[in-house]
């Protein structure tokens, strides 16, 4: 994971701030200086934190038609079934959606010419 490159990274530890907010870090950390920036992080880098705060966040409803069930978290930039840490599951990046609209905004996704996903499509 390149944290040079996050959008969320204020610090550096190598100069001795947080890297979420840039604060001087204490004595004895290494990356963040509260638990509280820890935890902002890791839910915006873990697949599985950044799921279930995006299902939280939505009330656990399809954010197109408000339905309850069958509910699945959307990547709006296509990561190929990825799901090691890294910025690609930054909560702002992700919708919560039910079975049907995932598939339809995959389908779209897949149909939109010059994509990665419909250019590896193509080739199989």
């Amino acid at each position: 994971m390149r944290l040079d490159r996050c959008l969320l990274a204020r610090g550096d530890p190598a100069e001795g701030t947080c890297l979420l907010c840039g604060f001087p870090l204490p004595a004895r950390a290494r990356r963040f200086c509260s638990t509280a920036c820890s935890e902002v992080w890791s839910i915006n880098h873990y697949w599985h934190l950044a799921r279930d705060r995006a299902l939280r966040i939505s009330g656990y409803r399809c954010a197109v038609c408000g339905d309850p069930e069958d509910l699945e978290v959307h990547h709006r930039d296509p990561v190929g079934g990825n799901r090691a840490a890294g910025c690609r599951h930054h909560l702002d990046r992700l919708v919560v959606l039910c079975h049907d609209h995932h598939a339809e905004h995959t389908r779209a996704e897949r149909a939109r010419p010059g994509t990665v996903t419909q250019l590896s499509l193509l080739a199989s």
